[in-house]
């Protein structure tokens, strides 16, 4: 799988955020997104994810185009996880994670002895297999976001795309959450993307950095990246 950021400008309504941006990225990575607040990276990545229009360029992956793809067609290539928490009282951790085979779901809306299977391997993956009976809204941040990621892996994509995953996570989550991307990605060989202000944590984990500055965003192998003397996030 090769994802393909050519020549792309992003607006948000007459303000230009990212011009003239080229990128590219194969399965088995991981590339965390940084920058300043405000300098566009949500939007970058929902442009990834097809639900940003462009002002110009394209997105691909395998060689077609992201912005042409149906919305079935997306949701087999990206899986996301977004800053927003599902907190519903009688959602149980294994119905959360099943979300992500809704694509596949029966006509009935019941799971196949295979789809059970993912569903229980994702979890396994995580970790967290034997909270697959808790209510979602008993468990703590980091076990959610666990289970929000096992989700993610249940929709079996080649990439997968995450929103400041460890926000409001502390220290010993924040390690666990980045070991797990990193784990996807090596054993899994997916693309991982995700934005982030963790930065000695994503030197440790990730094989890139994509930079948010100026207007554009250029990648920098982690061995290679260093941040302005005048930066601040």
């Amino acid at each position: 799988m090769h994802l393909s950021v050519e020549d792309i400008s992003l607006s948000y309504g007459k303000k230009v955020l990212l011009e003239g941006v080229n990128l590219s990225a194969g399965d088995g990575s991981v590339i965390a997104l940084v920058g300043r607040n405000g300098t566009g990276k949500s939007t970058f990545m929902r442009a990834i994810l097809g639900l940003q229009p462009l002002s110009s360029g394209k997105i691909e992956v395998d060689g077609k185009d992201v912005g042409k793809m149906s919305i079935a067609e997306r949701s087999s290539v990206f899986s996301y996880v977004s800053t927003a928490s599902i907190d519903v009282a009688y959602l149980t951790v294994k119905d959360v994670v099943a979300m992500g085979r809704v694509n596949s779901s029966r006509w009935n809306g019941g799971l196949s002895i295979e789809d059970e299977k993912i569903v229980e391997d994702s979890l396994v993956s995580v970790s967290a297999l034997e909270m697959s009976d808790r209510y979602i809204a008993t468990l703590s941040d980091g076990e959610r976001q666990r289970v929000m990621i096992a989700r993610a892996i249940s929709q079996q994509t080649p990439v997968v795309v995450l929103d400041e995953p460890t926000a409001f996570l502390d220290v010993p989550n924040r390690v666990q959450i980045h070991s797990l991307l990193r784990s996807l990605a090596v054993q899994s060989g997916k693309l991982v993307l995700f934005s982030t202000h963790e930065m000695e944590l994503a030197r440790k984990y990730s094989d890139y950095f994509w930079f948010v500055d100026s207007g554009t965003v250029r990648s920098y192998p982690v061995s290679e990246f260093k941040l302005p003397e005048d930066f601040r996030i």
